[in-house]
């Protein structure tokens, strides 16, 4: 058996040989981390999450993940959101501060902040990271988009020569839940030959609102008319017709003695026939059909 001495010694050595480990990986692990710094390499490691598309005025969101590019442990460091106006695809000198913040014991921080209302477009998105052993940079192409969204409405679905349609638009910010006040918008027809017959500009109201009318001529074309809401950021269309009908003269409704019937009861009704001044038809002729629906429609 070995004396106390000896287990002494055995665990000294043992002690001094693992000290001797973590010293050479230290020392690897350093030589790693400047070689890195002398090629370029930053010794971090940045991921960046979120969306490459953001509404302008929105909100917008992004979340960063540091962590040491040699060992992967998260990476206490502070960070720097900004985005990057480009001119003819190269960054610029105008660059907008949106977000600053450090990550937490994970080496992660979440960042919400509102998207800037710069012109819609292609932007640059640059995030730095500033940490005790090293400093990184990550740059990202980035999309800025319009958010109003235009609602076309009118009064009719069908409309005569002669009548008048009233047309009325709503703008509203979708990004903000806020309507578009004070932007010109237009709003023009086509006839079902393509010919733009009406056309009038005016500016948005405070609640997003614009209106016209336009007077359908007595002789037009016929067919299915498209009226479109234009905005420098969006638009909105619909199709109307416009044809020659006759408004029936009296209106007929029916009813029955029971909600429901069972299978070789007899049904019985009224049907009511009255002109749309009031006065009952009299003398008129009535048909009646009858269908069962299952699958499909069948008449009996």
């Amino acid at each position: 058996m070995r004396s106390e001495k000896q287990v002494s010694r055995l665990h000294r050595s043992a002690l001094c040989l693992f000290g001797i480990l973590g010293l050479l990986v230290c020392t690897l692990l350093l030589r790693d981390s400047q070689q890195a710094l002398s090629a370029g390499i930053s010794p971090l490691e940045t991921r960046i999450l979120g969306q490459s598309r953001w509404l302008r005025g929105g909100p917008a969101a992004l979340r960063v993940i540091v962590t040491d590019h040699s060992t992967g442990k998260p990476v206490s460091a502070e960070v720097t959101i900004s985005l990057v106006t480009l001119a003819n695809g190269k960054p610029t000198k105008d660059v907008q501060r949106l977000f600053f913040g450090r990550t937490n014991a994970y080496g992660t921080l979440d960042a919400q902040f509102k998207a800037p209302k710069g012109a819609p477009g292609s932007y640059q998105l640059a995030v730095k990271v500033e940490s005790p052993i090293g400093i990184d940079e990550i740059t990202q192409p980035l999309q800025l988009e319009e958010s109003v969204q235009v609602m076309l409405s009118m009064d009719k679905p069908l409309y005569q020569p002669g009548q008048t349609m009233h047309l009325r638009a709503l703008a509203l910010d979708v990004a903000t839940r806020q309507a578009v006040a004070g932007d010109k918008l237009t709003i023009e027809v086509e006839d079902a030959r393509g010919n733009k017959v009406f056309k009038k500009s005016q500016a948005l109201s405070e609640f997003g609102v614009a209106a016209a009318d336009f007077e359908l001529a007595n002789e037009v074309n016929m067919g299915t008319y498209t009226v479109r809401a234009i905005l420098p950021a969006g638009q909105a269309e619909k199709k109307v017709r416009v044809e020659r009908y006759v408004l029936p003269k009296f209106k007929v409704a029916m009813t029955t003695d029971k909600a429901y019937y069972l299978p070789g009861e007899t049904v019985k009704g009224t049907i009511q026939a009255d002109y749309f001044f009031g006065k009952p038809v009299g003398g008129g002729e009535v048909k009646i059909d009858v269908s069962t629906v299952d699958i499909g429609v069948s008449k009996l």
